[in-house]
């Protein structure tokens, strides 16, 4: 993983996939709209995917939320 990248693994039943982004100067918590990701709709909603912050330092928190207001892409 390049040095400038952050990444957090999602463990799925169906394997593996890490998600990478770049970081802003001085800025140290990240919203990631999981339901945005190309393959986060194929998940089973049974069985919830394991996050894990490839920094060990670091941590990864899924939570869900409803939009309050309809988002315009």
């Amino acid at each position: 993983m390049p040095h400038n990248k952050l990444a957090v693994d999602v463990a799925a039943p169906g394997g593996s996939l890490r998600i990478q982004f770049d970081p802003a100067p001085g800025q140290q918590e990240y919203v990631i709209n999981l339901n945005r990701l190309w393959f986060w709709n194929a998940l089973p909603k049974s069985n919830p995917p394991r996050l894990t912050a490839a920094d060990g330092a670091a941590e990864a928190v899924m939570q869900y939320r409803r939009e309050r207001s309809p988002v315009l892409y």
